[in-house]
């Protein structure tokens, strides 16, 4: 039988592997966490354009100040990739693919996006401006817009059911024969917006301002709306309550 002596020798002795174990599990922690963060992070200007150039394929890349206007990324696919102060002014996106993808403070400006898929897409305190996104893929369109002005921009047959405007600014833009069923418009403010042949199903507008529809040239039935903004609907209905 061991003595007491060599029992908390023996002790001593796990004691101390399972001791250099949990500084070893830490630091392999601590070394995985960096490369992770490392990798989530830009590359270099000149790494992210050779990348860019590289091939059609881009999985998992963050783009940081890219000006894609001097780029040929039209045909490319981009999924589960981030653009953060990136300019698309008057850049060409005909065929591009964006899948899981999220632009940040970026600007859109006289983009062509013809044929191009938005899936599952997050425009978040960006800039788009004479944008048609009628002309985009109409399968697998959800875009949804946080922060966002959107000025001179036209929806055309576009199925945006479920799709979200939160915070956003629309100004002098159309909404032209879309699907809004589901659609929220939580504190956007409308301006010279018009919609023509929509669908309001669910749609709810109850935070929305500024917007002026026809209730004769959409469906409105189970839109939510909320008063004073719904006063609007009065104008097209040439009456006069006194």
């Amino acid at each position: 039988m061991a003595s007491d002596k060599e029992n908390d020798s023996q002790l001593e002795m796990f004691d101390i592997f399972d001791m250099d174990e949990v500084r070893n599990s830490a630091k392999r922690a601590a070394e995985a966490a960096k490369r992770e963060q490392k990798e989530d992070e830009p590359a270099s200007a000149d790494k992210q354009l050779d990348e860019l150039k590289s091939g059609p394929e881009h999985l998992g890349k963050a783009y940081e100040s890219v000006d894609f206007a001097e780029l040929a990324v039209h045909d490319n696919d981009f999924e589960n990739c981030t653009f953060t102060g990136c300019h698309f002014v008057k850049a060409h996106l005909e065929r591009t693919v964006f899948r899981n993808c999220t632009f940040t403070r970026c600007d859109f400006v006289l983009t062509r996006c013809d044929n191009a898929t938005l899936d599952t897409v997050t425009f978040d305190s960006c800039k788009l401006m004479g944008l048609a996104f009628g002309g985009c893929n109409k399968f697998g369109f959800t875009p949804s817009f946080n922060d966002t002005l959107i000025n001179s921009c036209v929806f055309e047959s576009n199925r945006l059911k479920g799709s979200t405007f939160i915070g956003c600014t629309v100004r002098e833009s159309e909404f032209l024969a879309c699907d809004l069923t589901d659609t929220c418009f939580d504190a956007t403010s409308f301006d010279s917006t018009m919609f023509d042949a929509c669908i309001f199903k669910n749609a709810d507008f109850t935070s929305a301002h500024g917007y002026a529809i026809d209730p004769f040239a959409n469906k409105m039935k189970d839109g939510r709306f909320s008063l004073p903004e719904a006063q609007s609907f009065l104008y097209f209905m040439e009456i006069k309550i006194e």
